[in-house]
């Protein structure tokens, strides 16, 4: 019997995904699973149907010192401090509507339209 779910905020090896996979979870991605050039090589190996976007707000933001960031093509305006305004996201905090940049980078990184991550 296969287990059912999702291993959370993937950061780990090819290996330990694969092993994840062959018992039936999913593996979630999110901005802290696209931090390095190691996870990035891992996502590219990945099967897209067995991958789960996740944004993880209000953290785990696509910064631009991940590995990952040059392939963020969504930019959103942020303001620096915590009061509502609309149109605008607080500067580091993680929203939902970042999914879109981590279906970016996964697309950039295994060369497929982001139509095909999403």
């Amino acid at each position: 019997t296969k287990w059912k779910g999702v291993v959370h905020s993937f950061d780990d090896t090819l290996e330990l995904a694969q092993a994840f996979i062959e018992m039936g979870f999913y593996i979630g991605l999110n901005g802290c699973s696209l931090k390095t050039e190691d996870n990035l090589q891992v996502v590219r190996e990945l099967p897209l149907d067995k991958i789960l976007l996740e944004t993880d707000c209000p953290y785990c933001e696509i910064k631009q010192t991940h590995a990952g960031f040059h392939h963020v093509q969504t930019k959103f305006q942020k303001k620096p401090d915590k009061k509502f305004e609309l149109g605008k996201m607080v500067k580091g905090r993680n929203e939902p509507c970042q999914i879109i940049q981590v279906a970016e980078v996964i697309a950039g990184v295994k060369g497929v339209d982001v139509a095909e991550v999403a």
